[in-house]
């Protein structure tokens, strides 16, 4: 199946999110990886990665009927990520915040300055941490991209839908038409 970034209308959800999602993965993780091997992690780096993760994960959402259960674990490892970025951006808000002119006089200013930034120092590297335990080989990319490749093949085993048989083979009589050893018709040599 082609991957792309574009859906078509004419496609059942199932073949869209097979073609489209894939390519999501690749660039979620390709820039998580690089995010997380930058010498120095801005704010606004880890924000806009925030914001990509988000969409990410909402657009995974959007597929559940597609995937099943055991879409929620991947969901799930998102959400850990979501929210160790909304916590940095909550403290770089807040730095944005004093450093207003309007708190200038502030006589407490620099000392909730270096704390702000000792915890956003403390929650880059959480992130970090988290990214290399949970996402950071290429072994796990190329398992949520196969993981998102096959949504159809996922539903047809939640549904008990019968698996094929061989290649192409049919049953007769409930036995596979090919014989026992040789897989040629009636076990011929």
């Amino acid at each position: 199946m082609k991957k792309t970034n574009q859906w078509d209308p004419a496609k059942p959800a199932a073949e869209n999110a097979a073609a489209v999602l894939p390519v999501l993965a690749g660039t979620f993780f390709s820039s998580g990886k690089e995010l997380a091997a930058a010498t120095e992690i801005t704010p606004d780096a880890l924000h806009a990665f925030r914001l990509s993760a988000k969409r990410f994960r909402y657009t995974l959402e959007l597929f559940r009927n597609c995937y099943g259960p055991s879409l929620e674990e991947k969901l799930e490892s998102l959400a850990s990520v979501q929210q160790v970025l909304g916590e940095l951006s909550d403290c770089a808000a807040t730095r944005t915040l004093l450093n207003d002119e309007r708190f200038a006089g502030f006589s407490l200013r620099q000392e909730f300055f270096s704390h702000i930034d000792a915890i956003l120092a403390e929650k880059a590297a959480a992130f970090v941490k988290l990214w290399r335990s949970t996402f950071d080989t290429e072994a796990e990319q190329r398992r949520w991209i196969a993981y998102l490749h096959r949504p159809a093949a996922r539903m047809e085993k939640k549904k008990g839908e019968a698996k094929p048989v061989g290649k192409g083979g049919k049953k007769r009589n409930g036995k596979n038409k090919a014989g026992p050893k040789t897989g040629k018709p009636g076990g011929a040599k």
